[in-house]
């Protein structure tokens, strides 16, 4: 099992997203690409790019192997070295410095909450971890049934914080998980 730091490199624009794997290279190469492949990778720069250039224009590229211990370490100085611009963090392992930008707090802050939410985002944040998600009441799937704005936005407000799954929202919503995923990803109702 390698551990160490490494670099994905977007081969038209020519530039490059560094992280390091206390664990594994290869699983953390598995996540990244299934995160990519998902829409959802936690850095937006690297998935925009990732959607405009596709898959094969990408390679995962171990820079360093080290002992787990030392890879953060590794990975600070290989940020110091490459100036990464696929990151979104502005040092290793961590998002402490980054600013989210005007347009990205209005949007945060005009988000509609239920109490709900609320109390579930207040908990989160005082204990420091996601609250377990309630059981969902399993419906029939059926492809003709209507679903409004705010089913639209409570499905990509759940999906994008996962709190549960396509699966979990088709079964909920008793719709088709495929019809689920285009909600999600905006390939249907993209206007809301």
């Amino acid at each position: 099992m390698s551990t160490g730091v490494y670099k994905i490199t977007c081969a038209p624009t020519g530039k490059i997203y560094i992280g390091s794997a206390a664990r594994s290279l290869e699983a953390r190469r598995k996540r990244h690409w299934a995160d990519l492949r998902g829409g959802r990778h936690h850095s937006i720069n690297l998935q925009r790019s990732w959607n405009k250039y596709g898959e094969s224009a990408f390679t995962f590229t171990p820079v360093l192997l080290c002992r787990p211990q030392d890879a953060l370490m590794y990975e600070q100085l290989a940020f110091e070295a490459l100036k990464p611009t696929l990151n979104m963090a502005p040092t290793a392992g961590n998002l402490s410095g980054f600013t989210h930008s005007i347009e990205s707090r209005r949007k945060i802050a005009e988000y509609p909450r239920t109490p709900e939410m609320r109390l579930r985002q207040s908990a989160a944040m005082r204990t420091g971890r996601k609250l377990p998600t309630r059981r969902w009441k399993v419906a029939t799937p059926s492809r003709t049934r209507k679903v409004g704005e705010a089913d639209v936005r409570a499905m990509r407000y759940v999906y994008d914080n996962r709190l549960a799954s396509m699966r979990h929202l088709a079964r909920h919503y008793g719709l088709d998980h495929h019809t689920v995923s285009d909600i999600v990803h905006r390939i249907t109702w993209g206007d809301v």
